[in-house]
């Protein structure tokens, strides 16, 4: 599975640290790394190519929460396109902000319309055709899977999750890196938190 960071990228960023030369299982270790950053802040870091569609189920009236885009080309609600006067995407000024290029993450209809949401909770009844994903890849997510990846490697030594043992030989648990948590606060999306 491609991602954004190589086997070559971790090498070179690791220099020696990384004790094997089986690329087979540095390329699972980032697999792991870049699986573990997707989850937990419940977005994927790919950088938007073409456009495609995806279908969603309204929850709200107003707004619609879609996965990061950089575009949209087409809103469908219920069968019926929304012309590009008729909704906003948001965030608002998202190419920009934070100084950095940002998705948008749902859209807003606007002119009274509402979003439908069907005759059954959950029904699909939007349409959306965007270029999904980012424009770059942010710096600390790149960071981030190199960390995570480094340190997938280091726990092969690892045994039962006991990093060292102290010398009253009550052992030392092997933690979450408190560097990849804060530098990935910011990118983490409203219901990675259990908010929406």
């Amino acid at each position: 599975m491609p991602h954004y960071l190589t086997v070559a990228a971790l090498k070179s960023w690791a220099r020696n640290e990384i004790a094997t030369d089986d690329d087979a299982l540095i390329s699972a270790a980032i697999d792991a790394a870049v699986h573990w950053i997707d989850n937990t802040c419940q977005r994927r870091f790919v950088v938007a190519t073409t456009a495609t569609a995806r279908t969603y189920a309204p929850t709200s009236e107003q707004v619609l929460h879609i996965d990061d885009c950089t575009s949209v080309t087409i809103v469908s609600n219920n069968g019926t396109t929304v012309a590009a006067s008729g909704y906003q995407l948001e965030p608002l000024n998202a190419p920009t902000r934070f100084s950095e290029a940002w998705p948008y993450t749902a859209i807003r209809l606007l002119t009274g319309t509402s979003w439908d949401t069907g005759t059954y909770v959950g029904q699909a009844t939007a349409t959306i055709t965007a270029t999904w994903g980012w424009t770059a890849i942010p710096p600390p997510v790149m960071e981030s899977a190199k960390i995570l990846a480094k340190d997938v490697l280091a726990n092969r030594d690892l045994r039962f999750g006991i990093a060292a043992v102290s010398g009253d030989g009550f052992g030392i648990s092997a933690r979450a890196n408190g560097t990849v948590t804060a530098l990935l606060a910011p990118y983490r999306r409203a219901e990675s938190w259990g908010i929406a």
